[in-house]
């Protein structure tokens, strides 16, 4: 860790991600000014290549002047990233087997314009920082159980305890189970079924008494995530299967908590456009009408 808390990337993990990544910023002082350009590169070796066309990246190279060369990757909703920084020095390659070497292997100018030099940046040193996702940040928006959950953050992260009842408990002593844990869903016997509050509120609605057995309503046409499936992903499969609870499991297959639509929505919502928000109220809206549980 530096100084600010974020990760200190090792040089091999650098290199791995600079050669994942695509697009990278160029700086190269322009006299007293520094200027910062975008382009599309790739890595060969001990260098990074790109082409370009007239300008100050070129003159650069022709001086064969040090530069630094950056790449990232920022997840806004999850406030997680990763930053790469090179320092070495340009120099224009010319040789016919390099060039034509580079435009095989797919190298060539997003943009149009000629752009045909092809331009080396030494890999002479190289650094890197990765902030994770936040931990126990209690007081921040979005904040579930001490951890900043967003969008692309495990959907384990929004999930309640699973409360158990059992198959011969009546639909009063569930709904007062209910209310005491402050849950929307509880597990009923083994863990094989699951009762919701719309399941308890429809079987009452429908003649059945307090004093009738939850094993009557529960349901066990069940669904379940592995816990560290992304928040965006959940609400993906909750939709698709019309359902408001799943079941999150770990890596041993035990059932670790049910996570309801509602909270899984509620996170989108954050960090959604207004008019997306229009559209996921309509689509709650139609699954209310046609009695989603």
């Amino acid at each position: 860790m530096d100084v600010d808390g974020l990760e200190l990337l090792s040089e091999q993990e650098c290199r791995g991600l600079l050669s994942q990544a695509r697009v990278g910023r160029v700086a190269v002082s322009r006299g007293e000014v520094p200027a910062v350009f975008p382009v599309n590169y790739m890595v060969a070796g001990e260098e990074i290549l790109f082409f370009t066309g007239e300008g100050t990246k070129l003159r650069a190279a022709g001086a064969n002047t040090t530069v630094t060369f950056e790449v990232d990757h920022i997840d806004p909703f999850g406030e997680t990233g990763w930053s790469v920084l090179v320092v070495g020095r340009a120099r224009e390659r010319r040789e016919p087997v390099v060039v034509a070497g580079a435009r095989r292997s797919g190298l060539r100018p997003w943009v149009g314009g000629d752009r045909f030099h092809l331009i080396g940046v030494a890999i002479d040193f190289v650094s890197g920082r990765r902030i994770r996702e936040a931990i126990d940040l209690r007081d921040r928006p979005g904040a579930h159980g001490g951890r900043i959950v967003g969008p692309h953050s495990p959907v384990g992260g929004l999930a309640q305890p699973p409360v158990q009842v059992g198959a011969d408990w009546t639909l009063q002593s569930v709904a007062e189970a209910m209310r005491e844990s402050n849950v929307s869903a509880v597990l009923v016997g083994g863990g094989q079924a699951i009762v919701t509050e719309r399941d308890l509120t429809r079987a009452l609605n429908a003649g059945m008494g307090s004093q009738d057995l939850v094993g009557a309503v529960c349901v066990t046409d069940l669904i379940y995530l592995d816990e560290d499936t992304s928040v965006v992903q959940a609400a993906t499969d909750m939709l698709h299967h019309e359902i408001r609870h799943l079941l999150l499991r770990n890596w041993r297959g035990q059932i670790t908590g049910i996570v309801s639509l509602r909270d899984v929505l509620g996170v989108l919502v954050e960090a959604m456009d207004p008019a997306v928000w229009v559209v996921m109220q309509r689509t709650l809206s139609v699954m209310t009408k046609v009695g989603v549980r």
